[in-house]
């Protein structure tokens, strides 16, 4: 999972937004627990504005790290990039 997970970064790297939701959702499917694969998926999907499957993607990650949320915790960054998109998004009323 974590090799498709680096193969989907560097495609997204490189701009090919289609092959690095594939092997995003190729991770996620292996792996339904790993969070930082959802949360690429999720950036992606955004970059990509597919904002509700984004935050679909960002939704599962969060449950994922669910338990650090609750007592605000950070971890690597992740839950502040999540909760922020969120925040941004659902504020534009058009979901």
């Amino acid at each position: 999972m974590t090799v498709l997970n680096q193969i989907g970064n560097y495609w997204r790297i490189k701009g090919n937004t289609q092959l690095a939701i594939e092997c995003f959702r190729k991770a996620t499917s292996i792996s339904p627990d790993y969070a930082e694969a959802h949360n690429n998926l999720g950036s992606t999907l955004l970059d990509g504005g597919r904002t509700q499957e984004a935050i679909a993607a960002f939704g599962r990650a969060i449950a994922e790290v669910g338990a650090v949320m609750i007592v605000g915790g950070n971890i690597d960054g992740f839950t502040r990039v999540m909760t922020t998109t969120i925040a941004l998004e659902t504020s534009k009323g058009d979901l």
